[in-house]
């Protein structure tokens, strides 16, 4: 996510599920030298199996696209969404 137009998730990296048609929240650590990471889902459904997602240059905002194939949860054939930080408290693990 770009610094500065994304409050606190500004500069973390998501991952967009494909299969379960969900964006989710990579939290990274390093403990004794080792890389691990885990996902938690930030509680946004799409309509289609999102696989393609672009942040704006302009306006900040992230734009998914997304379509219906082998093993997704998809209640569509194809989607375009846009996602944007309102600025609204978020809750989310850290």
């Amino acid at each position: 996510m770009p610094e500065g137009k994304w409050g606190p998730l500004g500069g973390k990296m998501v991952h967009l599920s494909y299969g379960k048609c969900r964006m989710l929240l990579v939290l990274d650590e390093e403990v004794g030298g080792v890389r691990q990471a885990g996902a938690v889902d930030l509680g946004l459904q799409f309509l289609s199996g999102i696989a393609r997602g672009r942040f704006h240059p302009k306006d900040g905002h992230l734009y998914l696209v997304g379509l219906n194939g082998w093993q997704t949860a998809a209640k569509r054939e194809g989607c375009l969404h846009r996602v944007r930080y309102t600025g609204k408290k978020f809750l989310h693990p850290v």
